[in-house]
This record gives C-alpha cells, sequence and structure tokens, in this order.
C-alpha cells in the first residue's frame, strides 16, 4: 500500500507527499467526499507514511513500522469508527487521554476518524478541547461524507482535501486490468459505480450482483410487457434480497433513464445498459412520457424505502403504477 497505487485524486497525492517531503505536516485533516471515493484508502496510506522513519520513501513499505501497519498491530495509529451510527463523547474522551500519551515507537501519533460527522454534538465539542493545544506529535485524520455535520468551529482548523469521483475511463481500466472482464462489463460497471473506485470493486467482487441485477431487470420486463404475475410469482426473490434494496432501485432508476434516451435518441451511445441493448429496445414501445411516470414512480418507491415503511407493500404500487403506464 503506497501512493503509486493509488488511481486518481493526483492533486491531492501530490500535495500530501511534497508535505510529508518537506517536513511540514498539520494536526488535522479532513477528507471528504462520497463513500468509496478512495478518502479511506488514501487516508491509510498517508498515516502509514507519516509513521514511517524512512529517510528515502515514506511509506517505504519495508521498515518494522510499516509491517506492523500492513498488520494492523502499530502501536501508533488507532481508528475510531461509529457504533450503531453513532460516535458518542465517552469515545472522543478516551482519544483525548490517549492523545496525551506520548507515542510509543514512532515520532508521530496518528488518529483516524471515520465517519467523523457522526460525532454527536457533545462529542464534537469534547474533540474540539483536542485541538485548542494539541502536542506536536498528534496526526488526525477525519472522514466524512457530509462535513457540513461538523461544528464550523472543527471545519476552521481542518485541512480540507476534497474527494470527487473518479472519470470512467481510469475506472474501466483499473477493472479492465485487474480483473477477468471486458470493456462492456466494465463500462457498465464504471458508470453504475458513480465515480467510485471502492464501489466498483465491491460490485465486481460480489457474486451477487449480476444474478440480483439479472431477475430484477427480468421481472420488471415482463410486468412492462404482461402484467402484474412476474411480481407476484417473486415477491419472495424481494423478501430474501432485502438488504440488496438500495441497490435494485439504482438498477431499476437506470434502466429507465437509459429507456427513456433510447426512446428519444434512438441510439446506443449514451446507454449505461449497453449489455441489454436488446431488451431495451423492445420496451421502446413506451412514449417519453409513460417512462417519465415510470421513473417518478421508482423515485417514489426509492424515497419510501428511506423511511423504513413496509417495502413490500410499496414496492407492489410502484409496480402497478409501471404497469399502469404499459397500458
Amino acid at each position: 500500500m503506497n501512493f503509486k497505487e493509488v488511481i486518481g485524486h493526483d492533486a491531492i497525492i501530490n500535495s500530501l507527499m511534497r508535505m510529508i517531503e518537506q517536513r511540514e505536516i498539520g494536526h488535522l485533516f479532513l477528507f471528504s467526499g462520497n463513500s468509496g471515493v478512495g478518502k479511506k484508502y488514501i487516508a491509510n496510506i498517508f498515516a502509514k507514511a507519516l509513521l514511517c522513519p524512512s529517510k528515502v520513501e515514506r511509506p517505504c513499505g519495508n521498515c518494522p513500522s510499516c509491517y506492523k501497519f500492513s498488520n494492523h498491530t502499530h502501536p501508533d495509529l488507532f481508528y475510531v469508527k461509529p457504533e450503531n451510527n453513532l460516535i458518542r463523547k465517552e469515545t472522543i474522551s478516551n482519544l483525548i487521554e490517549n492523545a496525551n500519551v506520548r507515542p510509543y515507537e514512532s515520532e508521530l501519533k496518528v488518529f483516524i476518524i471515520d465517519h467523523a460527522d457522526l460525532m454527536n454534538k457533545e462529542a464534537q465539542n469534547a474533540f474540539l478541547k483536542t485541538l485548542e493545544e494539541p502536542p506536536s506529535y498528534l496526526k488526525i485524520i477525519l472522514l466524512s461524507s457530509n462535513p457540513k455535520r461538523l461544528l464550523p468551529t472543527i471545519l476552521s482548523r481542518c485541512q480540507l482535501y476534497k474527494f470527487f469521483p473518479l472519470d470512467n475511463f481510469k475506472i474501466i481500466e483499473y477493472l479492465s486490468k485487474n480483473y477477468n472482464i471486458n470493456g462492456e462489463k466494465a463500462s457498465f460497471i464504471a458508470d453504475f459505480s458513480k465515480g467510485s473506485i471502492g464501489r466498483a470493486v465491491k460490485l465486481i467482487e460480489d457474486e451477487n450482483f449480476n444474478a440480483i441485477r439479472d431477475k430484477s431487470l427480468n421481472i420488471l420486463d415482463n410486468v412492462i410487457k404482461g402484467g402484474m404475475a412476474s411480481f407476484v410469482n417473486n415477491q419472495e426473490f424481494f423478501e430474501n434480497n432485502k438488504d440488496y434494496m438500495n441497490t435494485i432501485v439504482e438498477i431499476y432508476e437506470l434502466w429507465a433513464s437509459d429507456l427513456y434516451r433510447y426512446t428519444l435518441l434512438k441510439e446506443d451511445a449514451q446507454i449505461i445498459n449497453r449489455d441489454k441493448i436488446d431488451i431495451l429496445k423492445t420496451q421502446s414501445f413506451l412514449s417519453l412520457n409513460n417512462i417519465d411516470k415510470i421513473l417518478n414512480s421508482i423515485n417514489d418507491f426509492s424515497k419510501k424505502l428511506e423511511g423504513n415503511s413496509n417495502f413490500m407493500l410499496n414496492l407492489e404500487l410502484m409496480f402497478l403504477n409501471i404497469l399502469e403506464e404499459c397500458n
């Protein structure tokens, strides 16, 4: 694990490497960006480099510090993660107590706080006390997908690094090089992951994803062309894959958007589901108005899903609305 292995984010990598080389390292960093975009991966490389004593290249990957880091046994590296979607004051108080103890082996001590925006107000206020007079050896890296939830007094003290989604071609290049998949599948995964290299890798390595996508789209296709029997006969599929419902909704949203584009343009150049273009063509008898309403029905179901209401009842209603637009 080193900076050379990172895909994209060149400006951030160059800034961090320059900081390490010049030995001018601040106390508090905020890495913000969507989940899976690479901020946690780079935070770990940065922490590894901070703890590495090499005078040539950091992290060197060969010293005792780097070995301990890779084996998750480094005594001067500490992670804080939410419990039940919350970081409480007690956790931060323990962190503060730890911060006042000098490093055991390295010149520095590094804390990585994942989902830092999930610190409650009391935890954030306690965290501020650490920032008033931080020990010279202390380096803290905050990770957040929603930095607006952090107190302005914390944000104002951070060196901010904003991580943006990667270009699709970088993800496609990485997937094609490291996984045995064709360009068409790599292109779909890159589009579906929305610039998140972490999510793209998870989708490739998830043995269930392709099967769930195929089954979900088959049910939708049968509802559009034949009625509700397909949904009624496959309710168990949705029940068994409740944990995948957000992904299934994304599959449907992307499909409806593709259907709209193809019906409007009659070409597949901008289609994301290119591997299923033949099925898409058979549904293009729908009007743009019908497809727009279908997409609205899918979006409505997505909102209800977030509200933790009866998802099967709302799913049935979504398919009924879709069926109505197909008759």
